[in-house]
Parts: C-alpha cells; sequence; structure tokens
C-alpha cells in the first residue's frame, strides 16, 4: 500500500514471493491467497499472481536490489529515528540511485519511470484500504467466539462450529463457510463481551441478563429465604457475584423450589459449592450442631496435656 502510494497507481500484475502475508497456500495452478491480501487485490484492482516455488531465478534482480540498498543507502551511516531514514531513502530513490545510468537499459530508472511506466498505471482507488484481521474461530458454548481478545456472540445453533471472523476498524463480521452471520461492532478495549440478547433462547435469557434487579426478582419469586440470601449476595459487588446468585437459583429448578437459605444464612457461609452440598446432602431443614459453650479452664487453655503430667522439677511428656 506505501508502495502504491509511492508511485502513485497500482500496476495490473504484482508477482509476488510466497510469504504468509499473501499467500497461505503456494500452488503454480491453484495458490490459496491470505484473505486480507486477497482483499487487498479486489479493492486495487490488480492480480496477485505467486512466483513459482523454488525458483529463484524468477525473482532474481528484485533480490539484487535489496544489496545495493544495503551497500549504498545504509552501509556506514546512522540515523536518528526512522523519519529521517524514511526522508533520506526518499531522496536517495529520486535523486541518486533513480538517476544512474542503469547497467541493463542504459537509462536513468527514475526519468523512464515519469516518461513511460507511470501513465500505464492504474489510478489509486479514492478510499485507502482498511487492512483486515482474519482468525478462524469456534463458537463455544456460551454462545461467543474470541476475537482480538475480546467476546461476540452468535445464535445457539452455531454453537460448536468453526467460523471465519473477520475485524477491521469499526465492525467485526463473523462468516460460516462464505456466509456473513453476524455483524458486530467493535469491542473499543480487551476483555469486552459484546453480546446481542437476541441469540440467546428465552429459557436461558434470564440467567444472562446483566442486570441486579432480574436476578432479585426471580429470588423473590422463588421465596423470601431465598431471596435473602441473594440479595446478600449481591450486596458486596453486584456484577463480580452475578454469576453465583444465578447459579444458586438454578439449584433450586434441581433441587425443589427454596434452594439452602436458612442454614445458609445462619452459618453464614454463601459459597456456592457449600450451598450445593447443603442439598446434596438434605440437611437443609437439619438443625445446626450447637457448638460447646462450656468455658476451657485457665490450665486446660495454658497446658497441651493435663497438668497432672508434670511433677516437681521434671517434666514428663508422654
Amino acid at each position: 500500500m506505501r508502495a502504491f502510494d509511492f508511485f502513485g497507481g497500482v500496476p495490473g500484475t504484482i508477482v509476488l514471493d510466497n510469504l504468509k502475508a499473501g499467500v497461505v497456500k503456494a500452488d503454480i495452478y491453484d495458490p490459496t491467497l491470505n484473505r486480507a491480501y486477497a482483499e487487498m487485490e479486489r479493492h486495487y484492482g490488480f492480480v496477485a499472481d505467486p512466483a513459482k516455488v523454488a525458483s529463484p531465478k524468477l525473482k532474481g534482480k528484485v533480490e539484487r536490489n535489496v544489496g545495493v540498498m544495503r551497500r549504498h543507502l545504509l552501509a556506514g551511516r546512522r540515523f536518528r529515528d526512522v523519519d529521517e531514514a524514511n526522508e533520506r531513502a526518499l531522496r536517495w530513490c529520486k535523486e541518486e540511485i533513480g538517476m544512474e545510468i542503469h547497467g541493463t537499459t542504459k537509462m536513468k530508472p527514475y526519468e523512464v519511470f515519469l516518461s513511460e511506466e507511470l501513465s500505464r498505471l492504474r489510478p489509486l482507488s479514492p478510499e485507502r484500504f482498511q487492512c483486515p484481521t482474519w482468525k478462524k474461530c469456534t463458537v463455544h458454548p456460551d454462545h461467543h467466539v474470541v476475537f482480538d481478545r475480546s467476546y461476540y456472540s452468535l445464535p445457539t445453533r452455531f454453537i460448536g462450529a468453526g467460523v471465519w471472523v473477520r475485524g477491521d476498524e469499526r465492525f467485526v463480521r463473523i462468516f460460516l463457510d462464505s456466509e456473513l452471520i453476524r455483524t458486530h461492532c467493535k469491542a473499543q478495549s480487551a476483555g469486552t463481551w459484546v453480546t446481542d440478547r437476541s441469540d440467546y433462547p428465552p429459557e436461558k435469557l434470564a440467567y444472562l441478563l446483566p442486570d441486579r434487579t432480574v436476578c432479585l426478582a426471580r429470588a423473590a419469586d422463588v421465596g423470601p429465604r431465598t431471596e435473602a440470601v441473594v440479595r446478600k449476595i449481591l450486596g458486596g459487588n453486584g456484577m463480580r457475584h452475578l454469576r453465583k446468585a444465578q447459579a444458586i437459583l438454578r439449584l433450586g429448578d434441581k433441587y425443589g423450589k427454596q434452594p439452602a437459605s436458612d442454614r445458609a444464612l445462619t452459618l453464614g457461609n454463601l459459597e456456592y459449592r457449600a450451598i450445593k452440598r447443603i442439598l446434596e446432602s438434605g440437611l437443609e431443614g437439619i438443625p445446626d450442631p450447637k457448638p460447646a459453650t462450656a468455658p476451657l479452664s485457665p490450665l486446660g487453655m495454658s497446658f497441651l496435656r493435663d497438668p497432672s503430667y508434670f511433677i516437681p522439677d521434671k517434666e514428663v511428656f508422654a
């Protein structure tokens, strides 16, 4: 793209080496182009023609220019930054190496470009190409794919499917084979969940709404004791504990209308696994064992063993 800008146009054909940024599968008859590179080909209207594999003679003169650049432009020089290096390279191309008599053509390359080649280039597209990122993803059971460290939803029927995800500066588009199945606005920061609620079936949607009031309303419908448990869980950091509250409500579907509440509140243990164990063991409704209330004697608090084990002037450790 920078080369197109430099030359002020686009050639009809580009012969490219089989680098992964351009060619996924090298084949003289049926090469597979990188998806982003293929989009750029269509945008600028040129033909991408991958070079024949293991045939360096077909591109020898091109690679020869790399050595010329190293010796004439870079050798023995230091640049303050990349901007200074680019400025020096531009001047070198147009005023120095570009104005030397070429060994094969016996002409000055830059003059030939201006007089003969520039007019043959295709005009640049008025809209600059926005290079996308493509990634093969799997739709996870939570209805989302992971792309560029954020999460994008898809309908239930696509769970488990392998899809292609295309991201640019504004949008994330998801394809199954060649069919566009979902478009999302791109997340502005990593770790963002971009979810279309219509992707979930109604029976799952209630558990996934990021709304504290919905969870409390469901708990109140179950019963006052369950509401007290859920309200206590959501009291601190509601969003952080929302998933736990939803899981506790689902326990009611399995073990009965009233999930563990009285016993959990009495013991002060509102961990999900503790409440689940209470229900699995059938302990809800069974009175709690009372802790011993008899105070320890001063000697019992001071010694690990009974004081009778100690005799004058000698300690016996039985």
